[in-house]
């Protein structure tokens, strides 16, 4: 890809990417035959991040409430790889998004820092540890019978006699909206742990939706507590 290739050019400067790039594809020792000695001790590095390049940034921007700790401890990781031999090392973060103060953290190596910055958003938005989430995913062949399957949902929900206790997400389009055929919906439920330790009134929640709700035709309903996957 062409983030790969402006990688390559600024890890080995003075070489082609695109030969580099087809023997990085190849594996480690593929790549080590085309390097001149002087660049052997860079290798490790190269092989490392090159193949993590492309998904880095685009991980730190998916609909994920840990997308920003994925993307600082992958970031964390390979940085950590320069520097290991006789000479000093450099790291070079390549992105769009420079106003982000994960990078300053990264840079900084500030673990406890990049926490309480991450401890205070979860906080407020209500996502783990402060609460448990509970996924209902439908899914139909027919996206008009799996939107209205999810909007029927929605309105089962608020009928529940704790809902004030909950904290319900309207229905939507995950990223990956179709997969295999079937369109997909997402209904989110977040239960704080501060008024529902035990988790109780979000699987009751989830049960009286399961109970409530009629299968119309092709349509398939999951329900997910403490669901780790809203992609």
């Amino acid at each position: 890809g062409f983030d790969r290739r402006r990688f390559l050019q600024r890890a080995l400067p003075g070489l082609e990417p695109l030969p580099l790039l087809a023997r990085l594809r190849r594996g480690t020792e593929a790549l080590r035959a085309a390097l001149p000695g002087d660049y052997l001790e860079v290798l490790p590095v190269v092989r490392a991040a090159a193949p993590r390049i492309e998904h880095t940034f685009v991980g730190m921007l998916l609909p994920d409430f840990r997308a920003s700790e994925r993307t600082f401890q992958l970031l964390t990781q390979v940085s950590g790889r320069s520097g290991r031999s006789d000479k000093e090392g450099e790291v070079v973060i390549q992105t769009n998004h420079p106003e982000y103060k994960l990078f300053e953290k990264v840079a900084d190596h500030d673990y406890e820092g990049f926490y309480e910055t991450e401890i205070r958003s979860r906080e407020a938005g209500m996502y783990p540890p402060y609460s448990r989430i509970g996924l209902i995913e439908i899914k139909s062949k027919n996206r008009e019978l799996a939107e209205l399957t999810a909007k029927d949902i929605y309105n089962k929900l608020k009928e529940y006699k704790y809902y004030a206790y909950l904290q319900v997400l309207p229905p939507s389009q995950p990223l990956i909206s179709k997969a295999k055929d079937y369109y997909r919906y997402h209904l989110v439920i977040k239960s704080s742990k501060t008024t529902d330790v035990s988790g109780k009134l979000l699987t009751d929640a989830l049960r009286h939706v399961r109970n409530a709700v009629e299968h119309k035709g092709d349509v398939r309903i999951t329900f997910e507590i403490d669901a780790m996957n809203f992609i």
